[in-house]
């Protein structure tokens, strides 16, 4: 599971979501999948009915809220990561984005077929990079009619499902546009560059 990254301000106090009676008590905490400089992703597992689902516990509170207002705009997207609940952070505690289980991500999926690739083997086939490929695409879309620009596109940020997926991931760095431009005058700011105010 990719991580996010942020500014550094913000909530973070305890770094420990297993102290997080209000996250323990609706999800149990299974194992790290992964870390980085200002988020730790769990496994989990919900309550209530069993569904896998993973937990990530965001150190930097503006980054936490920014991603789950960018998939909250992005709205369901079946090639956008599914934001499925959040638990702010308050003064002594990182906030907790509850986002849907994907156990790959492309950077690895990558590396393998590398290994594999040089030990002889067959490496990814030409039909799955152009169906992921269309599904990047689809996922970025979708992030742009919402106004949502996601800055940190890369393939450790790609997630695959365990049927072959491809999502887009970690909105902690997106820029949204709540300007009431019409798609070309958007485009046309997007393309060149032109810096103008983020309304939030």
């Amino acid at each position: 599971m990719a991580i996010g990254g942020g500014s550094g301000s913000g909530g973070g106090g305890s770094w420990s979501i297993h102290g997080r009676a209000d996250v323990t008590s609706r999800y149990e905490v299974l194992g790290r999948a992964g870390s980085g400089a200002y988020a730790d992703v769990y496994r989990g597992r919900r309550r209530s009915d069993g569904a896998t689902v993973a937990l990530k516990e965001v150190h930097d509170a503006v980054s936490a809220r920014r991603e789950a207002e960018a998939l909250l705009a992005v709205g369901p997207s079946p090639h956008v990561v599914a934001l499925l609940d959040h638990f702010p952070g308050g003064d002594c505690d990182d906030d907790v984005l509850v986002l849907e289980w994907l156990p790959l991500d492309l950077a690895a999926v990558v590396r393998d077929a590398r290994r594999r690739a040089a030990g002889g083997g067959g490496g990814i086939a030409g039909a799955q990079l152009k169906r992921w490929m269309l599904q990047v695409l689809e996922g970025v879309a979708a992030c742009h009619r919402a106004g949502v620009v996601q800055r940190d596109l890369k393939p450790a940020n790609l997630l695959i499902s365990e049927d072959g997926m491809l999502k887009v991931a970690d909105f902690g760095q997106v820029n949204i546009f709540k300007l009431l431009l019409d798609p070309i005058r958007l485009l046309f700011v997007l393309a060149r560059g032109i810096r103008f105010v983020d309304l939030r």
